[in-house]
């Protein structure tokens, strides 16, 4: 997955110390028809454009435009320079709405993962035209956008060794915004060697305008706020540069008023009342040791902080003071007091036929109260605040019958072992059961459980285990699903430990 690096990876500096390129292009691509339906369930980002649901997979960049009933898919072969999307963001300005796609993909050299970035997308009409932009900071090994933002029609992009970029002209042209000297040079003459050069989230301030608009991005050592009084005046960066870190040798902060930790991941906003919230997702990063995976939030623009909780947080999302987050242990939400926190685990559809069946959420999104998240096993929508649930997942075959993943491990799955997906013609009952090579009974995974006609089933899983609860051996295994309506299927599925 491309959007987690926890590694400093010195490969990549030395793959760019060899090979250097700054050609900017714009390519246009007219897509051929998009894919209707999800292609991944890896799901890593989602936004909204005023009209629909943008979500960013492992398969493309998928709209919905019906609260998630229908989606279409866009990828390599319909207008995409790749299926990984690494970021999302999306704005209305003068009647136009823009929504940006960041592609990437990981090559391995020497045993090691290397994320190279595939330059940036723009869409203007829902996807019917792409226009990618390979600008060099995000089209090159370590240097692809791993968050965006906009405002009006500008977009600020993280580019990890690429930098903070902006564009004030649609891609048309890009500048680095740099956090001092030091950083310029270390970019400039590249030695990419500055910790606080290396931005993997950012996000745009308007909680001060017209006054003064701020950018905040957090980087591997802190997070850096650019701070603009005359933003209109596009020929002019930042009037001054603020980096915030993790010191515990400042002893004009007590170690409860410091930010957690210097490796920030993403950032979130929030204006409930007349007070601004400045959300962090923390790791410990280059500087001092002492840091922590945290959530933290600032109410005076990063003086001082709090932390909420410790975990690897991922994306914020917000409903008045109510705040949700996306973690890698589950959904956070918490309204007002920000120390009692409702965490969301494993989440099953209103229909019984469809779960999320994982811990690990990566992204969320709220749109006129309807909570929206993602993660590494589809992406769940609720509109009463978490009581009940839909759920969407990839499905390329729906028709079908099937194992997945096949061949799986019991060990390491995202599901906690093999799904077997089915849709029955009409209500029924079904049972399932696991046979060896010599059909000799191995387990049965559900018995007469009833499930609803025309509708896709993925919540029966295998964990590979027997009826006695021990893990069976490597091998080829065959499912039955036998339905109360007469249908009788057989399939294979491959366990290897």
């Amino acid at each position: 997955m491309i959007k987690r690096p926890e590694v400093l990876m010195k490969e990549i500096v030395f793959i760019m110390l060899i090979f250097s390129t700054s050609a900017i292009a714009f390519m246009n691509y007219t897509l051929d028809e998009p894919y209707e339906g999800i292609t991944s369930n890896s799901v890593i980002e989602i936004v909204y454009d005023s009209s629909g649901i943008w979500i960013g997979t492992g398969g493309g960049a998928s709209y919905s435009v019906d609260d998630g009933q229908n989606w279409w898919t866009f990828g390599e072969n319909s207008g995409l320079p790749r299926d990984e999307v690494s970021a999302m963001a999306a704005s209305v300005y003068n009647g136009t709405t823009y929504v940006w796609v960041a592609n990437a993909h990981t090559e391995y050299q020497g045993g090691s993962g290397i994320p190279i970035g595939d330059g940036l997308s723009y869409t203007i009409d829902n996807g019917s035209t792409w226009h990618t932009d390979t600008v060099s900071a995000a089209t090159w090994y370590g240097m692809l956008s791993y968050d965006l933002d906009m405002y009006q029609n500008h977009i600020y992009s993280a580019c990890y060794y690429g930098g903070l970029i902006r564009s004030v002209d649609n891609g048309q042209t890009w500048e680095n915004l740099y956090l001092n000297a030091d950083d310029s040079s270390d970019y400039v003459d590249s030695l990419y060697g500055s910790y606080s050069n290396r931005y993997f989230s950012v996000k745009v301030d308007l909680t001060l305008e017209p006054d003064t608009i701020s950018i905040w991005a957090g980087t591997a050592y802190g997070i850096n706020r650019f701070i603009f009084t005359d933003y209109n005046n596009v020929s002019i960066k930042q009037d001054t540069a603020l980096q915030i870190i993790y010191d515990p040798t400042d002893t004009t902060l007590s170690e409860e008023e410091r930010l957690p930790g210097n490796f920030v991941v993403a950032l979130g906003i929030n204006r409930p009342d007349t007070v601004t919230y400045i959300w962090a997702a923390c790791r410990p990063g280059a500087g001092y040791t002492g840091q922590s995976y945290s959530v933290a939030y600032s109410t005076n623009y990063g003086m001082t902080w709090t932390t909420a909780f410790s975990d690897s947080a991922w994306g914020f999302a917000f409903i008045g003071d109510t705040v949700i987050v996306a973690c890698s242990h589950g959904l956070y939400i918490s309204g007002g007091d920000y120390q009692n926190w409702e965490i969301i685990h494993e989440i099953e559809d209103s229909t019984g036929q469809q779960a999320f069946l994982s811990s690990e959420f990566y992204a969320v999104e709220v749109v006129d109260s309807v909570i929206w998240a993602g993660g590494s096993d589809g992406i769940v929508r609720t509109t009463d605040g978490g009581t009940t649930w839909s759920v969407y997942r990839s499905q390329l075959y729906p028709e079908d019958h099937y194992a997945y993943p096949s061949p799986f491990s019991p060990f390491v799955s995202a599901r906690g072992g093999t799904t077997i997906h089915y849709k029955p013609y009409h209500d029924t009952y079904v049972t399932i059961r696991i046979y060896d090579f010599n059909l000799d009974l191995v387990r049965t995974v559900v018995e007469n459980a009833f499930r609803e006609g025309a509708m896709e089933a993925d919540i029966d899983i295998w964990d590979g285990k027997n009826d006695e609860g021990d893990v069976v051996a490597n091998g080829v295994y065959f499912y039955n699903i036998v339905l109360s309506t007469g249908e009788d299927w057989w399939g294979k599925v491959a366990l290897i430990k």
